[in-house]
């Protein structure tokens, strides 16, 4: 599992690293300290400290950017595990999604075999425990609103911070550099559409309703975001309506 990581060193929640870590030895931990400024560095190295040989580190001097350390740490599990790592995911190392939801995420993968990725959403279904403040809730319809409308995909959530994928899927994937830094999920889910445009998304990724999700204090979420991302999407429908060509 890949986390990128910059400047949480006041949300990093080592005891639930741990106690996952415990509860399910297989289970590779992969961080990148993206150019952190604060103490990040330093608390991934006590947690590393505390899992000998489970817990990978990739550091930067200077910030790449989300997709950039996630893109890093995936290559990363490749490059070091590639003959023993059915899966890999990245995970918002805020644990925004709590860590227990990771066994259904993989038990998806083993119930279907047509699974290729399984992705996490933030749906309000019954039962679940979706704990989002006004502003995060209202920005996120809107942004989905206008994710839905620059390029159409049939993924309800496609930016949740939990998502897993077939090693193989993973490698193929992640191997280009993204054009964005922030809306790489999108591009992901482009890439696969590729693959098949009519029926990849439908028949090989499965959506994860979260049982539990929670806003984390210290979201970097902004209002002038919108602008950013306005400009990122321009940019992403361009780009890849020149590679299907």
């Amino acid at each position: 599992m890949v986390f990128p990581c910059f400047n949480e060193a006041g949300r990093l929640n080592s005891a639930a690293y741990l106690a996952f870590a415990e509860a399910y030895p297989t289970v590779r931990l992969c961080f990148v300290n993206d150019g952190s400024t604060d103490a990040t560095l330093k608390r991934l190295h006590v947690i590393a400290e505390r899992l000998p040989g489970r817990v990978e580190i990739v550091s930067y001097e200077k910030n790449r950017g989300k997709s950039g350390a996630v893109r890093a740490g995936v290559l990363h599990v490749i490059a070091t595990y590639r003959e023993e790592t059915a899966y890999i995911g990245f995970w918002d190392a805020d644990l925004a999604t709590p860590l227990d939801e990771v066994p259904r995420f993989i038990a998806c993968f083993e119930q279907n075999p047509e699974a290729h990725a399984v992705v996490g959403s933030r749906q309000r279904l019954a039962g679940t425990q979706l704990k989002r403040s006004m502003f995060r809730q209202l920005a996120g319809q809107v942004v989905r609103v206008i994710i839905q409308r620059f390029i159409q995909l049939p993924i309800r959530d496609t930016q949740c911070g939990a998502k897993f994928f077939r090693s193989n899927l993973a490698e193929e994937i992640f191997c280009e550099p993204f054009i964005s830094r922030w809306l790489f999920d999108i591009e992901l889910f482009r890439r696969m559409q590729l693959m098949d445009p009519a029926t990849y998304l439908q028949q090989h990724v499965v959506e994860m309703p979260l049982k539990r999700w929670h806003d984390v204090a210290g979201s970097k979420l902004s209002i002038k975001d919108g602008v950013r991302i306005m400009r990122e999407l321009q940019r992403i429908k361009t780009h890849y309506s020149h590679a299907k060509a």
